[in-house]
């Protein structure tokens, strides 16, 4: 079975390099970036099957990067980490096509049934890391 490629984005390096220790231990294939800039950084030269970002970074916020990243590959999933999981967070979140929220800390059993249910579907990323096709640029349909 190929492993599912996931991008982690969290301004907490601790917390991060411990989501992606128990990720890859899993069988995921993991990339991390510590900002939502990091991020469109990696993003805009590969794919993902999963992207999973923290709400409150500095600068940019995970539904702001959501937003940015969903118009880059419109096929990847993504599931957004708050502490913060109030009605106006789930609105932005709902209205940017996030169709995930978990709460802060995360509990690692829910994080892991969300990611192995997105590993049910084709990887559209071809594996972890890949490049990131020409054609990936078309916009979130509405």
């Amino acid at each position: 079975m190929k492993k599912r490629s996931i991008i982690l984005v969290d301004d907490d390096a601790q917390y991060l390099g411990l989501l992606c220790s128990i990720l890859a231990d899993n069988g995921f294939e993991i990339c991390k970036a510590t900002s939502a800039e990091e991020a469109l950084a990696i993003l805009s030269t590969r794919r993902f099957s999963t992207m999973v970002t923290d709400l409150q970074m500095p600068g940019m916020d995970g539904v702001e990067l959501s937003a940015v990243a969903g118009r880059l590959d419109p096929l990847m999933e993504i599931v957004l980490v708050t502490g913060a999981v109030t009605a106006e967070v789930l609105g932005r979140a709902a209205f940017t096509g996030i169709r995930t929220v978990l709460g802060k800390p995360v509990q690692m059993q829910d994080l892991l049934h969300v990611l192995r249910a997105t590993a049910a579907a084709p990887d559209p990323a071809g594996g972890a890391c890949g490049a990131h096709p020409a054609a990936s640029n078309r916009a979130r349909p509405i």
